[in-house]
């Protein structure tokens, strides 16, 4: 902390100036840690569905939280298109490092279809924070 805000270290990427590659791996823990505790939902497709739904839309505060402390501390705008397909591969990779654990995990699934489609269409990030980067107050 300094000054009350967070202070986010380039730790994963150190030097390479691309605030999207730090930002990704921490953005994209958050979603996976929310895509894992709603995938424990029981219950029918539908309910285990709008678990999930429920579940990202609740994530917008925290991915809000993150980019704010980040942007406040001093923090370069990340472009949103390599954000989100940077969130998208830590996703993927998440995914089959997981598969090796176990492989019936319906986190897996969650983690690569999430994934996936964030490497395909990045600018979908903007579905779980819609700021893209930019300065965000998420507010239920």
């Amino acid at each position: 902390m300094r000054d009350g805000a967070p202070v986010l270290i380039d730790w994963e990427r150190s030097g390479l100036a691309r605030p999207e590659l730090d930002l990704a791996a921490l953005l994209g823990s958050i979603v996976a840690l929310v895509l894992q505790k709603a995938s424990t939902s029981t219950g029918d497709a539908s309910e285990v569905r709008g678990a999930i739904e429920t579940a990202l839309k609740a994530s917008r505060s925290m991915l809000a939280a993150a980019l704010n402390g980040y942007l406040a501390a001093g923090g370069a705008r990340p472009d949103p298109w390599l954000l989100g397909g940077n969130v998208g591969n830590l996703l993927v990779c998440r995914a089959y490092t997981t598969s090796v654990v176990d492989p019936h995990d319906r986190t897996l699934a969650l983690l690569l279809d999430v994934g996936v489609g964030l490497i395909e269409h990045p600018m979908r990030w903007r579905a779980l924070c819609p700021s893209g980067g930019e300065v965000y107050v998420h507010s239920n």
